[in-house]
């Protein structure tokens, strides 16, 4: 009888123990479902700023909705203008982009004149597009030559009734002794003494002589920029260059980038492929030699031996 009432003993405090640990088991499981809504009415914050987040993506949108402004541009304003005074932004304003408004003033820098309205199309790289719409603003003559003739005939003589008749001589353009002009030892006040020759063609000839280092022929003015051939036939019969000239030549072979470059008919590129052959076949001993240069021709060559020590 006790043998029984222990075994239901054991019986019943297992069981006891069992049914107390799936309560335990069940209300954890309850607790962790819980959990978040707990924590969130503890610890979560409140928002209340849904109208201020309403009014911001409103404008927002708006912006979204919004089309960007074209940036203005400006429009030329045509005004008449000289060349030879003009500032690059006055330029600008005329429609001339910067890059050729600078080169403008450079020209004039280096001793140019724009002596009638053509000259400003002979600036290099300028449209001629861009040169008609400007042409009837340029304060200058549309031709040279028959301003200086209407100069030099003088203001015309009124007729007078009844009066006798006269023969009116032009005036001649130079005086009854040839002129003659050595180009080598001129200044710029001989050089004025020419027909359509004025001060900015004389100091261009003066620079271009010196950056040369002498003239060996007459030709050769038909090099320096700005020089139209119907002037060079003009004025070539009253120049000369002496037989005793004596030119400033370049040693080639020891010449430095910056001394072969300073010449005029030496190019950057021509002087980079110089100093490369010389580096590649060893020094110039000849004229012959620079036939090897790919960028200079048998003209070039005529014209730039003279200049040239071997």
């Amino acid at each position: 009888m006790n043998q029984i009432k222990k075994l239901l003993f054991k019986a019943f405090s297992f069981s006891k123990t069992e049914a107390s640990g799936s309560v335990v088991l069940i209300l954890l499981i309850v607790l962790c479902l819980a959990m978040p809504a707990i924590y969130k009415s503890i610890f979560g914050l409140r928002y209340v700023g849904f109208k201020e987040d309403k009014t911001l993506l409103d404008s927002l949108i708006f912006q979204m909705n919004v089309k960007p402004r074209k940036p203005e541009i400006l429009k030329p304003i045509p005004k008449v203008f000289n060349p030879n005074t003009a500032s690059a932004s006055e330029l600008v304003s005329l429609g001339v982009p910067l890059f050729l408004a600078r080169r403008v003033e450079n020209f004039r820098k280096a001793g140019g004149t724009f002596r009638v309205k053509g000259d400003l199309a002979k600036i290099y790289d300028f449209p001629d597009s861009l040169y008609q719409s400007l042409q009837s603003y340029i304060d200058l003559p549309e031709n040279l030559i028959e301003e200086d003739e209407v100069k030099e005939q003088g203001s015309p003589v009124p007729v007078k009734r009844n009066a006798s008749a006269r023969v009116v001589q032009k005036k001649q353009r130079y005086n009854e002794v040839p002129l003659i002009i050595d180009i080598n030892t001129a200044d710029t006040t001989e050089f004025k003494r020419l027909y359509g020759i004025g001060s900015g063609y004389s100091r261009q000839i003066v620079s271009f002589r010196e950056a040369l280092g002498g003239f060996h022929s007459v030709d050769q003015l038909k090099d320096m920029y700005g020089m139209k051939d119907s002037l060079f036939l003009q004025i070539k019969s009253f120049l000369h260059v002496s037989d005793t000239v004596t030119l400033e030549s370049i040693s080639i072979n020891i010449a430095t980038f910056k001394q072969l470059n300073a010449h005029p008919y030496i190019s950057y590129e021509l002087t980079k492929e110089i100093l490369s052959a010389k580096s590649k076949y060893g020094k110039f001993k000849k004229a012959d030699d620079l036939k090897r240069l790919k960028l200079i021709d048998s003209v070039t060559i005529q014209k730039l031996v003279p200049y040239l020590k071997f």
